[in-house]
């Protein structure tokens, strides 16, 4: 067994205690870029090439001095303005991050920043009837 030759195997509560380990764990950085912040400030890019149009969401976190893109979501055509909106739609005090986009086809489709990988906007104001 692991004590057959003398020795004990110790165990540690985390990698902490453990004077063996002598990298630490990392800040994982990607969950703090994860969620966009009060702190945060967010510039949208309308992105058109060919046939593709999109808009990116860049954040500039001023505590790192850094920018990055959060995510970007597909629009069903060439974008030809947009609207950032702060709020606090739960109620609950923290801040909630839409974006108001109007592009070639009827309808503004408002976007909610927060939910990366969205499929669809979370409304469509006005736009054709189905």
């Amino acid at each position: 067994g692991i004590t057959d030759q003398g020795q004990k195997l110790t165990m540690h509560k985390d990698n902490e205690e453990d004077p063996y380990i002598t990298l630490r764990d990392p800040d994982d950085s990607d969950d703090d870029e994860a969620v966009i912040k009060s702190s945060d400030f967010v510039l949208l890019a309308g992105i058109t090439d060919q046939e593709y149009s999109s808009v990116e969401v860049h954040v500039y976190d001023k505590s790192k001095s850094s920018i990055y893109v959060h995510h970007d979501f597909v629009l069903p055509s060439f974008p030809l303005s947009a609207a950032y909106i702060s709020t606090d739609a739960d109620g609950k005090g923290g801040d909630s991050n839409f974006v108001a986009v109007g592009t070639f086809e009827p309808g503004i489709e408002i976007w909610n920043l927060d939910i990366v990988n969205a499929m669809e906007p979370t409304a469509c104001l006005g736009g054709r009837e189905a």
